[in-house]
């Protein structure tokens, strides 16, 4: 049996959002976020199972103060 790669990943890391947008699907306003450490050895473990991009999805990623500007720095 071949082992299936993971090239792709699509990381919600807020659903925090400061708008109320009629047309978003985004329906659950749960504004909790990982602390970036936790975060981190997330990232670390995907690169270890070959994941090769990282889609940023979903909230307002300038809801927390700089988490968007590490997280595309460690990736």
């Amino acid at each position: 049996m071949s082992k299936k790669i993971i090239e792709s990943v699509n990381y919600h890391f807020t659903k925090a959002c400061n708008y109320n947008c009629g047309i978003c699907f985004h329906i659950q306003k749960n504004a909790y976020t990982l602390p970036i450490e936790k975060v981190f050895e997330g990232l670390r473990l995907l690169k270890e199972y070959g994941v090769k991009n990282i889609n940023v999805v979903v909230g307002e990623p300038f809801t927390k103060s700089n988490f968007l500007g590490e997280l595309i720095k460690k990736c």
